[in-house]
């Protein structure tokens, strides 16, 4: 690393975290500002278990965060799709859509990264978990 070069790590919580208090992740937003963070992970489980924000009817959702983040000056510098797991028997088709959903409001929002986590099965090798859909 060259001396002038400096890193800067990002201490972020994600919304998730305040899902016992609210079922609104606008107001988490509010809630991880006031908890004294700048930098957010947002979790897209709340709005997903409660059909709010993006899978719910408000076709003006994206823009109500992206003013909520200005007017607190706070980032949300990444995402959570969801979803534990896309192991199970079954038709998946449904999760790929609405992680398509959260890439596109990710993007509206400037988020770079988005973790969709795969998920796994106790008691089953990791082979047989990649021969899963």
């Amino acid at each position: 690393m060259d001396e002038n070069e400096r890193c800067f790590m990002k201490l972020a919580t994600t919304t998730n975290d305040f899902a016992a208090y609210t079922s609104d992740s606008v107001k988490a937003i509010e809630y991880v500002k006031e908890a004294g963070f700048k930098y957010i992970d947002y979790s897209f489980c709340i709005d997903y278990k409660n059909k709010t924000g993006i899978y719910g009817d408000d076709e003006n959702y994206c823009e109500k965060v992206i003013k909520k983040a200005k007017e607190l000056d706070v980032c949300l510098v990444q995402a959570h799709a969801p979803f534990y797991s896309f192991i199970f028997d079954g038709d998946i088709s449904g999760l790929i859509e609405d992680t398509i959903k959260c890439v596109r409001a990710c993007a509206k929002w400037g988020i770079p990264s988005v973790v969709v986590d795969t998920g796994y099965q106790r008691n089953i090798s990791k082979e047989e978990i990649f021969l899963k859909k």
